[in-house]
């Protein structure tokens, strides 16, 4: 497939930037004079970030905001919005967990975001908080294992279902795999000593209940028999799964819905394509996001613009883009929840339970089902004003000196949304900037008119796209 070549330009560095929640928005000008192999060497540098116990002012941070302020930082980087990526593939709810299951999951996500696929799933499956969420996993053992923990292995977190074929049977499995797996499965529970994995975070194992002997998978996995251990036939599992013909249509389409655009129909061409990279690195993410990341498809006039921003996309967006100040101990953890709530998103916490956010998961219209309600709309908006305006202006006043109102306000609007904005749709957000001053007073009271037009900017609906 064809690659971008030369300098990124303008327009395709903020797509890439916003699509990243990273760097502030005059890492766009900097971006823009990029390759975009001189710009992964920014965006993919390793940070050495660590989910080890980090300690403020004599006091552990909590969990959450010390994973916000990790990927909050002014390096333009792509670690924070691909984990929050690999939480939409296993969407276990931290609201339940205990405070070390907190930073156990978030350390998993940062550790697998862009690395193996395939040693995620396996680890995944052992996690303390995913054994927590997945329905009756804690009690899946003995003569008749629960079978919710097969069935959403493959239905949600690696293969999808496929096309159904009759009651029970689907594409890409059968009810017997799912049987099969659960059993094969069977024996692990939530482990209160917390075991540590070796990179550092902390994994819950605690197996006792495992159904012993060898289970069958359907022809769908070329027939294969699972035996041995218990060990082993996690192993065996994990094998069988990825060498599926269909493995990687369900995480690929996902992630193009999560970077590029969410068309219920995905492009195809593009889909195989990386889904090639994916199995070619060995299921390691990276690759692909580089690949994805170089494509001229990636950056066409389609793509940019066309996701509505989730609650948590807009939050990132505006604590990067505008360096606003994130201090935990003055934005009480309730309050950053509540208007994430109202917004429609609680903080790793899916509406749609196990299957994760309508958003992520729903066709036809994905993004759209963060705004549901006018109430929802109105929350955006002051979310919005309240955010940019601490920062906003004087970040932007070097950017419209020297020039007119009009200049000012166009220039803005090229760096506030994500697509290009018509002459049409400025006029009215500038008149109301305006309000009863005229463009001669632009001079004297510049900053006040800035802070004025970048709020009427964010309170107009098409400041909801990235």
């Amino acid at each position: 497939m064809n690659k971008i070549t030369g300098e990124l330009g303008f327009d395709n560095a903020k797509h890439l930037l916003r699509r990243l929640w990273s760097g502030d928005l005059r890492d766009i000008d900097a971006f823009s004079k990029l390759t975009t192999d001189q710009a992964f060497q920014i965006i993919f540098e390793d940070l050495g970030f660590s989910m080890s116990s980090e300690t403020e002012g004599g006091r552990e941070i909590f969990a959450s905001d010390f994973w916000v302020k990790k990927h909050k930082g002014q390096t333009p980087y792509v670690l924070g919005r691909q984990a929050s990526f690999l939480f939409s593939m296993f969407p276990a709810k931290l609201s339940e967990a205990h405070t070390l299951d907190y930073v156990a999951w978030y350390g998993f996500l940062d550790y697998y975001a862009l690395g193996s696929f395939k040693e995620a799933v396996k680890n995944m499956l052992l996690q303390n908080n995913m054994i927590r969420r997945l329905p009756n996993a804690n009690e899946n053992e003995g003569d008749e294992p629960n079978e919710n923990v097969g069935r959403e292995l493959l239905e949600l977190f690696t293969l999808g279902k496929g096309k159904q074929l009759s009651k029970d049977e689907y594409e890409r499995y059968t009810q017997d795999d799912v049987n099969a797996i659960s059993r094969i499965l069977s024996g692990y529970h939530y482990n209160t000593g917390l075991d540590k994995h070796p990179a550092g975070w902390q994994i819950g194992i605690g197996a006792w209940g495992f159904i012993e002997g060898p289970k069958q998978l359907s022809d769908r996995f070329g027939s294969v028999v699972i035996d041995g251990t218990q060990e082993q036939q996690l192993d065996q599992l994990i094998e069988a799964i990825f060498n599926h013909p269909d493995m990687g249509k369900l995480v690929i389409e996902k992630l193009i819905r999560w970077y590029a655009n969410d068309d219920e129909v995905v492009n195809e061409a593009v889909r195989d394509h990386l889904i090639q990279v994916f199995k070619d690195a060995d299921w390691h993410f990276e690759p692909v996001l580089r690949e994805l990341f170089s494509l001229e498809w990636f950056y066409q006039d389609e793509n940019k613009g066309s996701r509505i921003m989730s609650p948590m996309d807009m939050f990132f967006h505006v604590l990067s883009y505008y360096s606003a100040s994130y201090d935990p101990s003055q934005w009480l953890l309730d309050d950053r929840d509540t208007r994430l709530s109202i917004m429609g998103e609680t903080w790793f916490d899916p509406k749609g339970g196990i299957a994760g956010n309508y958003a992520d998961y729903q066709p036809p219209h994905f993004s759209q089902y963060w705004i549901l309600s006018p109430d929802q709309l109105q929350a955006r908006y002051d979310f919005f004003s309240e955010m940019v305006l601490e920062n906003g202006p004087a970040i932007l006043m070097p950017f419209v000196d020297g020039l007119s109102f009009d200049e000012a306000a166009t220039k803005l609007a090229k760096y506030v949304f994500a697509g290009e904005l018509i002459e049409d749709e400025l006029i009215p957000l500038k008149a109301e900037a305006l309000g009863n001053a005229s463009v001669s007073h632009w001079d004297t009271e510049k900053e006040v008119i800035l802070t004025r037009l970048l709020e009427k900017f964010y309170r107009s609906p098409q400041a909801q796209l990235h």
